[in-house]
C-alpha cells in the first residue's frame, strides 16, 4: 500500500511511519477479523446492488403516473441520492485498493444496464396489463436514472480525488 493523494504537508517519513503502524496492525488482526474485513466489500457491495434494483422498481410507479420535468426531476434526485449512498458506501471500506475500484467501475455499468431493462420491462408488462397510455420513454427514463447513479462515484474517483486509474 502506498500514499494515493500528493500531500505536502506530510513528510516520507510521516508516510513511513503511518505505513509501517497500519502494517502491524494488520498483521495484529487475526484470521477471522481479516476474512470478514475481505466479505465487508462483497457484502456492502451486494446490498447497495440489491437495493438499487429496490429503487428501479419503485421508479415504475412513477414513470407511470408522473411526466415531464416533475418526473425527471424526482428520478435524477434518486438516482444520485442512491449513488451517493453506493459510493459513500464503497468509499468507507477501509482496505480497498485499486483492483476493488476497477472492478467496481465495471460492474456499475452492468447495474444501470440491468436496471434499464428492469424499468423496460417492467414498465412495459404494467401498462399493457393496466391498459394504460404513458407518452413516458421507459428505456430514457431508465438512462436518466443510470446516469444520475453513476454521477457521484465517478465524480468522487475521477475528478475530485483522481483514485482511480492512478
Amino acid at each position: 500500500m502506498k500514499p494515493m493523494y500528493d500531500d505536502r504537508k506530510w513528510t516520507p517519513e510521516h508516510v513511513q511511519k503511518a505505513l509501517d503502524i497500519i502494517s502491524r496492525a494488520h498483521h495484529k488482526k487475526t484470521s477471522f477479523v481479516r476474512a470478514l474485513d475481505k466479505s465487508v466489500y462483497w457484502i456492502a457491495l451486494f446490498i447497495a446492488i440489491i437495493g438499487n434494483f429496490a429503487v428501479s422498481i419503485i421508479l415504475i410507479p412513477f414513470l407511470m403516473v408522473l411526466s415531464g420535468v416533475f418526473l425527471y426531476t424526482i428520478i435524477v434526485i434518486l438516482g444520485l441520492a442512491i449513488g451517493f449512498l453506493f459510493e459513500i458506501i464503497i468509499r468507507d471500506i477501509e482496505h480497498l485498493e485499486i483492483h476493488h475500484h476497477l472492478i467496481i467501475a465495471l460492474i456499475i455499468p452492468f447495474i444501470v444496464v440491468f436496471n434499464l431493462v428492469i424499468i423496460t420491462q417492467l414498465a412495459d408488462y404494467w401498462e399493457n396489463l393496466l391498459q394504460i397510455s404513458n407518452p413516458q420513454s421507459p428505456l430514457i427514463v431508465g438512462i436518466v436514472y443510470g446516469v444520475s447513479f453513476i454521477v457521484p462515484y465517478f465524480y468522487y474517483h475521477f475528478f475530485r480525488f483522481r483514485t482511480v486509474f492512478k
